[in-house]
């Protein structure tokens, strides 16, 4: 019996305009870290075809998810399908290319980090900067395919450090949940908008956070 193929847009690595739009004729989900490329094209396909695309970014394993169940028109992810998802029929589609980035605070006057120091810093090892500043470790959700690929490629067989407070971006600062005023570095905030990353960066001395270079600023 022929598998039945579904249709998976890769973006292969190693931002943010979401428009849900009623009565869509396409559903589309998937990557936060690839959201603002991919409604860029949506605006594009619809200009072109005159079809409306309904856009959400979740996350690359929610968009695997929902197109598992039959949820979701089209899924597009920010890695490359496994084996096991191949082999379930999954057929992916490589679109962009694209590459991770590791980004720290702008106080912070560090170069040539080895994947041995990164994984030092991701697993909670290593608790200070050269200056003495704490580090604290910017955290992605367990639906982020750019997450999947830094452990893949960096973190190994370790796993990273658990998240110990959420951080959303909240008008001019950032908010942290729950709210603390004695917590110090280092700790591990889990931030899951992925707008709210390079924020959080530019606001927490001492942060570090990987990311996809499509989403640092030009200029």
């Amino acid at each position: 019996m022929q598998k039945k193929s579904s249709l998976i847009l890769i973006c292969s690595f190693f931002l943010i305009g979401l428009a849900v739009i009623a009565q869509a004729d396409i559903l589309v989900v998937g990557s936060a870290s690839n959201l603002e490329l991919m409604s860029n094209l949506v605006v594009a396909f619809g200009a072109n075809t005159g079809i409306l695309v309904d856009l959400r970014g979740p996350g690359s394993l929610e968009g695997l998810h929902r197109l598992s169940k039959g949820k979701t028109d089209v899924a597009f992810i920010s890695r490359m399908l496994s084996d096991k998802e191949k082999a379930s029929g999954l057929e992916g589609i490589p679109y962009c290319w694209d590459a991770v980035a590791v980004v720290v605070h702008p106080a912070s006057r560090l170069e040539n980090l080895t994947r041995h120091e990164l994984k030092e810093i991701f697993t909670g090892n290593r608790t200070k900067w050269d200056d003495g500043a704490g580090v604290v470790v910017l955290m992605r959700d367990s639906f982020s395919g750019t997450r999947q690929l830094f452990q893949e490629k960096i973190m190994g067989d370790e796993s990273f450090a658990p998240a110990t407070v959420r951080i959303e971006k909240k008008g001019e600062g950032v908010i942290f949940s729950p709210i603390f005023s004695t917590h110090q570095p280092q700790f591990f905030p889990l931030i899951q908008k992925e707008e709210d990353m390079l924020f959080s960066l530019a606001k927490i001395r001492g942060a570090i956070a990987y990311l996809s270079v499509g989403r640092i600023p030009k200029e």
